[in-house]
């Protein structure tokens, strides 16, 4: 009678084990699953910026940089930045960046970005490599269009569009509305 007893509580015991290692087995499944799901998306930061003059150099050269914060510190030039950061496993290919405002009806696609060295649009972006494109700000925020400019986008050649805004875009657009 002992040894039925042991049976049966050995067998009730390694059916628990059987069962919590199955659930175990089908949970890091789903996570599999649904990871790499995640690593095939595109996956883009679109970081609006403006360019602020910091100072000339002695060779008369002008030192310049971007920042998507505050506007304080230097010159504010004619010019504003999209940064876009791959964050993708995968090269993907931006086709156009532009400004636009809540729907996909009210926008404007930059017509002649500024890169650096002279190249253009459409761009490879390596997997956690970043691109700057720059634009001239007025007539990204001329007085017909300025409402209209409440993010900065990008447009892969795959036709999928990301998005984003700082408080530079911000700042930018309440200083001409002025």
């Amino acid at each position: 009678m002992n040894i039925d007893i042991a049976v049966e509580s050995w067998s009730a015991t390694k059916d628990v084990v059987v069962g919590v290692s199955a659930l175990i087995g089908m949970g890091l499944g789903i996570f599999n699953f649904w990871k790499a799901r995640q690593d095939e998306k595109v996956k883009l930061e679109v970081i609006p910026k403006a360019v602020i003059l910091s100072r000339i150099d002695q060779r008369g050269r002008e030192i310049q940089f971007t920042s998507p914060h505050r506007i304080d510190g230097g010159k504010l030039l004619d010019l504003v930045a999209i940064e876009i950061i791959n964050r993708s496993k995968f090269p993907v290919v931006i086709a156009t960046v532009g400004f636009g405002r809540g729907t996909s009806e009210s926008y404007l696609l930059v017509p002649e970005p500024i890169m650096k060295d002279g190249e253009a649009l459409p761009w490879r972006l390596e997997p956690r490599a970043s691109l700057e494109v720059r634009a001239l700000l007025s007539p990204v925020l001329h007085a017909h269009h300025r409402r209209d400019r409440e993010y900065a986008f990008a447009v892969t050649a795959c036709n999928h569009t990301a998005s984003g805004t700082s408080e530079a875009m911000k700042i930018l657009v309440a200083q001409n509305d002025a």
